[in-house]
């Protein structure tokens, strides 16, 4: 006897993908955690921002009006987000040894593939690496001994005839 199963298909959707372009940065310090006046620009840490990227399917949201961005949660860091353009910056002041930022970025129920609005979190680390303290001066090294070469023998250690 013959059968026949239908199964309902439905069309795939597009997943979303979201990301920080620089989710960690490194900013060298002195020894006491200063940074270097040459690191920081308008009060931020040159090169420690970036963008909150956002993808549905191989479409870049990041900056269409259906996402919008806010800093969720900061420790040991100020940060500031663009609500339409995911661009965020950190800033010198305040800046801890560690620093971390939650960024969320919200995608509008009327472009999400699930139909309802949608929320993705991104965690950004800051972290300054110092300078190490001046260590005190070490011991005077030894003159290391001088080798005089004769041919055609072996060479020879000589503590009379140095070379120089």
């Amino acid at each position: 006897q013959d059968s026949v199963s239908i199964f309902g298909v439905k069309d795939g959707s597009d997943a979303i993908t979201a990301f920080l372009t620089n989710p960690s940065h490194t900013v060298p310090t002195d020894s006491s955690g200063n940074i270097d006046a040459s690191l920081i620009s308008s009060g931020n840490v040159t090169s420690a921002g970036g963008t909150y990227k956002v993808f549905i399917g191989g479409t870049d949201f990041t900056t269409a009006n259906t996402v919008t961005y806010t800093v969720l949660s900061e420790s040991g860091v100020d940060a500031t987000i663009g609500n339409q353009s995911g661009a965020y910056t950190i800033a010198s002041s305040g800046l801890g040894d560690i620093g971390t930022v939650t960024f969320r970025a919200t995608i509008a129920a009327s472009v999400s593939p699930s139909g309802v609005a949608t929320t993705i979190d991104q965690q950004y680390v800051i972290v300054k690496s110092k300078t190490g303290a001046a260590g005190s001066a070490g011991s005077a090294g030894r003159t290391p001994p001088l080798y005089k070469m004769t041919a055609p023998s072996a060479p020879t250690r000589s503590t009379q005839n140095r070379i120089g």
